[in-house]
């Protein structure tokens, strides 16, 4: 029989110093992926703050745009009301100064009684007088 030997596996014997110099380079390699993965991590709880807050922010502008849309209807109510309540005072100044006028007081001498101007005594009384005609 010949004395032939296998071909020579792929792996040689290193010395201990490759082998100790590889086992450096492999665990340089897990750290940068362990912190490759711990980047990864803190990135994507970054990113899932950022949208909890984005979506916080869009509830409480919803939120604040319904109240302040509800509290502008509330304030167009109070001013429609105090509209039509203000303008029955006004017809009732207007009645007043047309009796004053209808009992022979001239427009001046309204305008004096009520303190004000001539020219807003004849406005009153004509007011009166034109809700009289449509009365």
């Amino acid at each position: 029989m010949s004395s032939h030997r296998p071909p020579q596996s792929l792996r040689t014997v290193r010395s201990p110093e490759v082998v100790e110099r590889l086992e450096r380079s492999r665990d340089r390699i897990r750290e940068r992926r362990a912190l490759a993965r711990q980047r990864e991590r803190t990135i994507t709880e970054a990113v899932k703050r950022y949208l909890t807050a984005w979506q916080a922010i869009t509830a409480c502008e919803t939120k604040r745009d319904n109240q302040i849309k509800a509290l502008r209807e509330q304030i167009t109510e109070v001013e429609s009301r105090a509209a039509q309540e203000i303008a029955g005072y006004r017809g009732d100044q207007a009645e007043a100064a047309a009796v004053i006028r209808d009992h022979g007081q001239t427009d001046d001498d309204v305008a004096e009684l009520l303190e004000i101007g001539t020219k807003q005594a004849r406005q009153l009384i004509a007011t009166a007088r034109a809700h009289r005609a449509t009365t």
